[in-house]
């Protein structure tokens, strides 16, 4: 198990620039996109429970981190993150998240195709 950057009464007591400092100082240490996520998302639920004051707190972050490449973790949190997106932004990420949904609707029009004209055939 990861060892996490830190513990729960850090999280919810220190200030939130405080922790955004040590957040900052901890991905230039480590390069760890999936903690800075999780570790963000935690931020947001602190400012959802009404300990903040901050709307999207680290939005240069993410926007930083999810289009220079996402890992399989952020693509599990990429919904908590919308609001921080263009619309324009939102779909060249979901483009870049999903390479092969184009792929797999053409695929699946191909078979379509070919399944309708084994029908008309029998």
């Amino acid at each position: 198990m990861q060892q996490q950057p830190f513990n729960p009464r850090q999280m919810f007591q220190l200030k939130s620039k405080t922790l955004k400092k040590r957040i900052s100082a901890y991905y230039a240490v480590s390069g760890d996109q999936d903690n800075v996520i999780k570790l963000v998302r935690v931020l947001q639920f602190r400012q959802v429970l009404g300990r903040e004051e901050c709307s999207k707190p680290c939005d240069e972050w993410i926007l930083r981190l999810y289009l220079n490449g996402a890992t399989e973790t952020m693509k599990r949190y990429r919904y908590s993150f919308y609001d921080y997106f263009t619309e324009a932004e939102w779909r060249e990420l979901l483009l870049c998240l999903f390479v092969e949904l184009p792929r797999l609707r053409r695929v699946y029009q191909l078979v379509v195709i070919i399944y309708c004209q084994r029908v008309d055939h029998l």
